[in-house]
């Protein structure tokens, strides 16, 4: 608030609002499909790509609904914090660091 205005971070992707799930060996658990990643964005910097499925955000395990529910994580978090998205492509975990940016006021 030092600027008199407030700093949202944000991501640059955009996940589809119906619940997903993904299957990682014997499990099936929930997830946020990215069906949209803004070009120049954080989620872009780290090679996040359309299709990748979030399963957790610096271990916090993605709910129901799972846009709503990464939305909150990414929220509770500051403009600058690194996090980690624990991502499944292909049908393998990976972890992605990412670092989050400004959301555009406009």
């Amino acid at each position: 608030m030092d600027t008199g205005k407030v700093k949202h971070p944000q991501i640059g992707v955009g996940v589809d609002p119906r619940p997903a799930t993904v299957k990682l060996g014997n499990a099936t658990l929930q997830a946020a499909k990215i069906v949209k990643v803004n070009s120049g964005s954080p989620a872009n910097k780290a090679g996040l790509k359309v299709g990748d499925d979030v399963i957790r955000f610096d271990g916090q395990q993605i709910g129901s609904p799972p846009s709503d529910s990464l939305i909150g994580y990414v929220r509770a978090h500051s403009v600058g914090d690194k996090v980690t998205l624990t991502i499944v492509r292909g049908g393998k975990q990976q972890d992605v660091s990412v670092t989050l940016g400004e959301a555009s006021s406009s």
